[in-house]
C-alpha cells in the first residue's frame, strides 16, 4: 500500500533511523501450531543422524514453552550445521545468554558454527561466549 493508505497507528508511529516504522504494543506468537508428523520426525532424525530420542510435542506445547528438561528445535537449525546433542560450544553460548535453543535465529546458529570453524582453522582455542558476543 502507498504510505498515505497505511493504517493511522502505523503511519503516525515514530520511525527508526533506518526508516522502518515502530508500532507500539504487545506482540506475541501464542497460537503457533507445529506441522511436523511422526513420519517427518523420523526422516529428520535419519537425515541428520540424530542418535538421541526425539518426540513430537503434545497439543498444548508450544516451541517457546517446551516441557521441563526438553527443548524445541527446527529442522532449519540442523541445516545450519548444528547437530543433536548440542556441541559444548553451542551449549556454552546458550547458557551464557540464558535462553532456550529455540529463541535463537538460524543465522545466529550459522554465526556460532562459522566462528567455531574459523577459530579451529586458525588453530586457536575454542571461542568463549564473550568472544561470540
Amino acid at each position: 500500500l502507498p504510505q498515505d493508505q497505511w493504517p493511522r497507528h502505523i503511519r503516525d508511529a515514530p520511525a527508526f533511523s533506518s526508516g522502518y516504522q515502530y508500532v507500539e504494543g504487545n506482540w506475541s506468537c501464542t497460537n503457533v501450531r507445529m506441522s511436523c508428523t511422526s513420519n517427518k520426525l523420523s526422516k529428520i532424525a535419519s537425515s541428520y543422524k540424530i542418535a538421541i530420542p526425539l518426540r513430537l510435542p503434545m497439543e498444548f506445547n508450544r516451541p517457546h514453552t517446551p516441557p521441563r528438561g526438553l527443548a524445541s528445535f527446527s529442522e532449519v537449525v540442523h541445516k545450519c550445521g548444528v547437530h543433536l546433542p548440542l556441541h559444548p560450544y553451542i551449549k556454552s553460548i546458550i547458557n551464557y545468554y540464558g535462553v532456550v535453543p529455540f529463541q535463537l535465529t538460524p543465522n545466529t546458529y550459522r554465526y556460532m558454527v562459522g566462528l567455531y570453524i574459523l577459530y579451529h582453522k586458525l588453530s586457536l582455542e575454542t571461542p568463549s561466549p564473550e568472544e561470540f558476543a
